[in-house]
């Protein structure tokens, strides 16, 4: 189990990193590469102190997935009638064990990390 001296160090590389990923967005061209640079390496470094300190911590993941159904409506029928009897055919598939299967990404959450939310635990 780490320490809390190793657990505030990754901490702090943690912090470190988020804050060279702001800056990314206002860092001019010709230097961006070199930020990118230290981001990777951060990212290791991180990953590495994890790795050893055996500190496995929760991560936020956007997951998104593409989902397609037929319905059959009126043909006069209104947006809100036509969502509301996809409405079905969309549970079936979300209870669908291959969910994988309408996958099209997942990624980190950089915009609000695990512990925005009171909600996440």
């Amino acid at each position: 189990m780490a320490t809390q001296a190793q657990k505030n160090e990754v901490l702090q590389l943690t912090k470190a990193l988020n804050n060279l990923k702001e800056m990314r967005g206002s860092c001019p061209h010709p230097q961006r590469k070199g930020l990118e640079k230290n981001i990777e390496k951060l990212k290791k470094e991180l990953i590495k102190k994890k790795e050893k300190y055996k500190i496995m911590a929760k991560v936020a993941k956007l997951v998104e997935v593409s989902f397609t159904t037929r319905v059959i409506v009126e043909e006069d029928a209104t947006e809100y009638q036509i969502i509301q009897a996809s409405k079905k055919g969309f549970q079936v598939k979300l209870d669908n064990d291959e969910i994988e299967d309408n996958l099209v990404l997942i990624e980190d959450d950089e915009e609000c990390p695990f512990g925005t939310f009171d909600t996440d635990k």
